[in-house]
């Protein structure tokens, strides 16, 4: 499965133009830049990395939502 996977990302790349590469490629490097800041932050300030660690709260709706309320962990995350 992982070998077809791997065929099917080849074969889309391989249809791309170079500027349409490029562009993909950047986008890929800021992402990861993005989230390596955002780690980095995070393990570098305990406040921060203990918040992550609390439960999400439920999002709110519009009528709900105040602007006393604390802003979202930087980091939440995701089950494999």
């Amino acid at each position: 499965m992982e070998e077809e996977e791997e065929a099917k990302i080849i074969e889309v790349l391989s249809t791309l133009t170079s500027s349409k590469l490029s562009d993909l490629t950047h986008s890929i490097l800021s992402l990861t830049h993005r989230h390596h800041r955002r780690l980095a932050a995070l393990l570098s300030s305990p406040p921060i990395f203990f918040l992550t660690l609390q439960p999400s709260p439920l999002p709110l709706s519009p009528q709900q939502n105040s602007p006393h309320r604390s802003p979202p962990p930087l980091f939440s995350p995701t089950p494999h």
